[in-house]
């Protein structure tokens, strides 16, 4: 899988199931829907200065997706090659654990397996997908 298709089903798989749709099926043009403006992919993402000091930035990838939704949601993604989805999810629930929030949660959406923790005022969504020896992990922060 190219590194543009990885992006592309990361992306999907943070903004959720009408993305994945649009991704894997080619049904229905994203011109065509009324999903909003899609976020901005700069070839350098930069984390957003609305990051909230409490959330933990994950040190062991390269960050390949940034940005703020239009309801003010912070969605980060990070490839990290050659690494299993489950240690990247555990090492970064550890962070997210000693750094006081409380795991409340799991889901299953569009390939990845996350969980959810809750603390500090915040909700944080943790998604991990495995593809072709490496791993995509999302980080979606709002406020609870």
């Amino acid at each position: 899988m190219s590194a543009d298709r990885r992006r592309i089903v990361s992306l999907a798989a943070a903004l959720g199931a009408t993305a994945a749709l649009i991704v894997t099926t080619g049904c229905t043009p994203a011109s065509e829907l009324d999903v909003g403006p899609a976020p901005t992919v700069t070839s350098a993402p930069t984390i957003p200065a609305d990051w909230p000091d409490g959330v933990p930035l994950y040190r062991g990838g390269r960050l390949s997706a940034a940005y703020v939704t239009d309801s003010g949601d912070i969605v980060a993604a990070w490839n990290v090659p050659g690494a299993k989805a489950s240690d990247v999810a555990g090492e970064y629930g550890r962070l997210l654990t000693r750094s006081g929030y409380r795991r409340t949660d799991w889901f299953s959406r569009n390939g990845a397996v996350g969980f959810t923790y809750v603390g500090h005022g915040l909700v944080v969504e943790v998604a991990t997908m495995e593809v072709d020896a490496e791993t995509t992990l999302d980080v979606g922060v709002s406020r609870s």
